[in-house]
């Protein structure tokens, strides 16, 4: 797990995973993805998920795939009914085109807000 880090915040109903410099969406998405979704799916309350993405360099590809997964896999995280929020924060505006992209009919209509810091992921997970 080296390759991402995974975490709920102690007291908030708030889960950040980080996906690290050498994180492979191709190798570790899967499995980051899967450890995601076992937090979530155990949560006692409804939830915010932070992915912070700002260490890993992006492809075209690398969204298809990461959409498949999150969005329509088996351990899909997107729309879990535990998640009230998903956040991603990223200084990458091919993340935001591809935010902006998954809120249509093909992918659900799902709004996934992109922040720069995670001070302003964490504001808007706990609603401020």
């Amino acid at each position: 797990m080296s390759n991402f880090s995974i975490e709920k915040l102690a007291g908030e109903p708030i889960i950040v995973i980080t996906h690290h410099a050498d994180f492979s969406f191709e190798r570790d998405l899967a499995e980051s993805n899967t450890a995601a979704f076992e937090l979530i799916d155990n949560a006692t309350e409804p939830l915010a998920y932070i992915i912070d993405t700002r260490e890993v360099s992006y492809s075209i590809e690398d969204f298809a795939r990461a959409a498949a997964v999150s969005i329509h896999g088996k351990t899909s995280t997107f729309n879990h009914a535990n998640v009230k929020l998903t956040v991603v924060i990223s200084d990458v505006p091919l993340v935001e085109l591809a935010a902006r992209g998954v809120n249509t009919d093909p992918f659900g209509n799902l709004k996934v807000p992109v922040v720069r810091t995670y001070e302003e992921a964490l504001d808007m997970a706990r609603g401020e």
